[in-house]
């Protein structure tokens, strides 16, 4: 178990801080994964979506912490990423997580990572 860090009241006391050995406040629990983002963007896309689905977008991205475009990139990545499974030329939307069930219907989506294309059916 780590120490709780202390809270400072001026920026002169958390340089002080950071002056000793601070193993005591760091352990595995305070780490969680962070993936970075090493190729530059060359292109951007425009599209058009409801309302709603935006707001469910945003909302996701914001519990997981990231800007909702990154995680519109993340999302698209993963459903054309290559699924272990075998290949019928349809897969589900566990990719695409909660945005899925805004859809009302059909939930089923079919991406084909030789096109790059993602076609969803909601």
């Amino acid at each position: 178990m780590s120490k709780k860090l202390p809270v400072f009241k001026t920026d002169k006391e958390a340089e002080n801080f950071l002056n000793q050995d601070l193993s005591d406040y760091i352990s595995a629990e305070n780490f969680a994964p962070f993936q970075f983002e090493f190729r530059p963007k060359q292109k951007s896309v425009n599209l058009r979506i409801s309302e709603e689905l935006l707001n469910a977008v945003r909302a996701v991205a914001h519990r997981r912490g990231i800007p909702y475009q990154r995680y519109i990139r993340q999302t698209l990545e993963a459903a054309l990423r290559p699924s272990k499974e075998p290949r019928t030329g349809k897969r589900t939307c566990s990719a695409l997580g909660q945005i899925t069930s805004f859809c009302s219907g059909a939930s089923a989506c079919a991406a084909t990572s030789t096109t790059a294309t993602l076609k969803t059916n909601c």
